[in-house]
């Protein structure tokens, strides 16, 4: 799933309020992971943040931000370089979690501090 727009949409939103940028964030989340929304689409992307409080035009506009798009590039070759690859994938101190299937295994490294 090619997530561009989400990853420039949560940076667009972070700049301003990184409360509603996490909001954002799992909002895709639980709409590309539990409703089978795709997310793939800006439209799909500002449809997402209208429905949390989001300006759907402002965030469309945000998207095509040179500054946003050169963010998301860093963030996305810092992420490489940690070895980071798809969606969802969660580091807890240094422990890799990847994909949809796993979150469980998230729970409960956090419930117990590590395996």
């Amino acid at each position: 799933m090619a997530t561009i727009a989400a990853g420039r949409a949560f940076y667009w939103q972070e700049q301003s309020d990184p409360g509603k940028a996490r909001d954002l964030a799992k909002a895709l989340y639980r709409a590309a992971f539990a409703q089978g929304r795709n997310i793939t689409t800006t439209e799909v992307v500002a449809d997402v943040g209208k429905e949390i409080g989001i300006d759907p035009a402002a965030l469309i506009t945000g998207i095509g931000a040179p500054a946003v798009k050169e963010r998301l590039k860093v963030e996305t070759d810092i992420a490489i370089a940690r070895g980071i690859f798809g969606s969802p994938f969660i580091l807890i101190d240094d422990e890799p979690f990847w994909g949809n299937d796993r979150l469980d295994d998230v729970r409960e490294w956090l419930k117990t501090g590590g395996w």
